[in-house]
């Protein structure tokens, strides 16, 4: 699953959430892809996509009342405050770490379990 930077109006603060890219650019992904392994899990996740009838969710309480931040420069993504009107800055780093948790979710976006696996230390999804 992609994920992208998003405000959620229930949660009421900056929160992970699945990003649904459209056919097209999963189609391009493939195109520039030379890796049979990641060229399958694309051409998956476009028939995910192609027949999911939910839009995107927030990954703690999945709410699809979000709004995405935009990406900018580098890996800088900005979002409108939507109390005060301001912007909100966000910076994606981090670092690979073992032992930590996969949340798993349906096509759907509905949470299902965890298991253990890699991830971006400080991240949870």
């Amino acid at each position: 699953m992609f994920t992208q930077f998003a405000w959620c109006q229930i949660c009421q603060r900056v929160v992970r959430a699945e990003k649904l890219h459209g056919s097209d650019m999963i189609d391009r992904f493939i195109a520039g892809m030379d890796k049979p392994a990641i060229t399958h899990d694309l051409e998956r996740y476009r028939q995910v996509i192609l027949n999911r009838q939910s839009l995107a969710r927030c990954l703690d309480c999945a709410s699809m009342d979000i709004v995405a931040a935009m990406h900018g420069e580098h890996e800088q993504y900005e979002l409108p405050h939507p109390s005060c009107g301001g912007r909100i800055s966000l910076e994606n780093s981090g670092e690979m770490t073992p032992g930590a948790m996969y949340y798993l979710y349906t096509t759907e976006g509905a949470y299902v379990g965890e298991e253990e696996g890699y991830a971006y230390l400080g991240s949870r999804h």
